[in-house]
């Protein structure tokens, strides 16, 4: 929580702020990811009835490649802008209580926007064999190209040939 009563008080003067959170395991779409390294560095200023904040977010991503699984980490920048007001619901602003805000969760949601929608170690990243299970990046797969490419519709071919054969 930070003490914004100076900010109140003096409208427009800005005074320089530093948050680091520590590291914390979420879920997001399924997958885990570790938010370690969280820092904040800004600004935040009085504005009548308001409190402003501005500045940087920097964090580290931990988490797996989505088509190897290898354990990766990824940085994520963020711009943080938000506004805090008396009463405050979260969308538009955030809430003061009494003459604190509370940062963490706005810092915490501005990265998780910036989260890529899937991690990949790397951008041609050809993942695990769905056969085997080896790494297709690091070791060549004997199996035939054709076998993990199921067809969800197969099964409907066997029918169709049962009916056919029904018909002769």
């Amino acid at each position: 929580m930070l003490n914004i009563s100076r900010a109140l008080k003096n409208p427009g003067q800005s005074y320089p702020i530093e948050v680091a959170l520590p590291d914390e395991t979420i879920e997001v779409m399924g997958d885990e990811i570790t938010l370690a390294d969280v820092c904040f560095d800004g600004v935040f200023f009085g504005a009548g009835e308001e409190i402003n904040v501005n500045g940087k977010i920097s964090a580290l991503a931990k988490t797996q490649c989505a088509n190897c699984l290898i354990p990766i980490e990824k940085k994520v920048k963020a711009d943080l802008d938000a506004v805090f007001v008396v009463g405050g619901d979260g969308e538009d602003a955030y809430p003061i209580t009494g003459y604190e805000i509370d940062l963490e969760p706005v810092i915490r949601e501005n990265v998780i926007l910036e989260l890529p929608i899937r991690f990949l170690c790397k951008d041609d990243c050809k993942g695990l064999c769905p056969s085997c299970g080896k790494n297709r990046n690091y070791e060549l797969c004997t199996c035939p190209k054709d076998s993990g490419k199921l067809n969800p519709f197969s099964a409907l071919n066997s029918l169709l040939s049962d009916q056919n054969n029904e018909e002769v």
